[in-house]
């Protein structure tokens, strides 16, 4: 009988074990952080986040924008390239590292800029940044694409409206 109860303790203890681990929460690989606002007085950043145990390889982001008038998605470029990629601890109680962080007013420009550029695809130039357009713009839909490694995560879209 004892042998019994310590058989029907140990399949307990298994169950228990095995519905906290599913209960846990899955954190997302890369997380994208922008401002709700943007205007020329009320500047705020956009920075991308990758998380600390999944970085077994090199990480690349990329940054995507798509304003309300137009329907083609547009990428962001640093000097003609790829976005300059240094993994930071923001804060010592997070289990993300900082991987780009760039203040709205660099990216957000109404002319040319040496420093950063905005591409898409198409034969047509693309234009300065998103915030450029025929109609005033409202609000710009952002999204990262990131990898790590051979692997790549896309973030959830985030939206800033344009004042």
């Amino acid at each position: 009988m004892n042998y019994l109860k310590t058989i029907l303790l140990s399949a307990v203890t298994l169950a228990g074990t095995a519905l906290y681990t599913s209960a846990q929460v899955q954190k997302p690989v890369a997380r994208l952080e922008v401002a709700e606002a943007y205007s020329t007085a009320n500047d705020g950043f956009i920075a991308c986040y990758v998380y600390k145990p999944s970085v077994k390889g090199t990480v690349s982001v990329s940054i995507f924008a798509q304003n309300d008038q137009r329907a083609i998605p547009m990428q962001l470029r640093y000097k003609k390239g790829a976005l300059p990629v240094k993994l930071r601890l923001p804060a010592a109680n997070t289990p993300y590292y900082q991987a780009v962080k760039i203040p709205l007013s660099k990216i957000l420009i109404t002319k040319p800029s040496a420093e950063y550029s905005w591409m898409w695809r198409g034969k047509a130039k693309a234009p300065a940044s998103p915030i450029v357009a025929m109609d005033k713009v409202n609000s710009i839909k952002w999204w990262a694409v990131v990898t790590i490694g051979k692997t790549t995560y896309t973030t959830d879209t985030l939206t800033t409206t344009i004042e």
